[in-house]
């Protein structure tokens, strides 16, 4: 497998090749929006757990796929401080689109 990861805080990328791991997808609809990014978003953690992250490219060679139909989910809050004062009213649609396009390569 050959994937790229990028961290959304710092854009830290990783490109990495011959890993074996897990790729878990969510998709949310446009109304989600205000919560979540709408369309597809993937993860990936390798087999290690040694790094992971939001994948921008992937090339999968072998691999076992499933998907579960959730028709819902329960959100938990964090009670912590620093949680709470954060301003999470803006709009983050450029920063969202800068996170799931970056991409310092290409993948082989």
């Amino acid at each position: 497998m050959h994937y790229q990861v990028v961290l959304a805080a710092d854009q830290t990328e990783s490109d990495d090749e011959d890993i074996r791991g897990t790729a878990a997808g969510l998709y949310c609809p446009e109304y989600m929006r205000g919560l979540n990014s709408s369309g597809w978003h993937f993860h990936f953690i390798p087999e290690d757990r040694a790094l992971g992250g939001h994948i921008l490219q992937i090339r999968v060679e072998d691999a076992l796929a499933a998907f579960d139909l959730t028709d819902g989910f329960e959100m938990t809050l964090s009670n912590d401080t620093g949680f709470q004062n954060m301003d999470l009213a803006g709009n983050v649609d450029e920063a969202i689109h800068r996170a799931e396009t970056a991409t310092s390569g290409q993948a082989r």
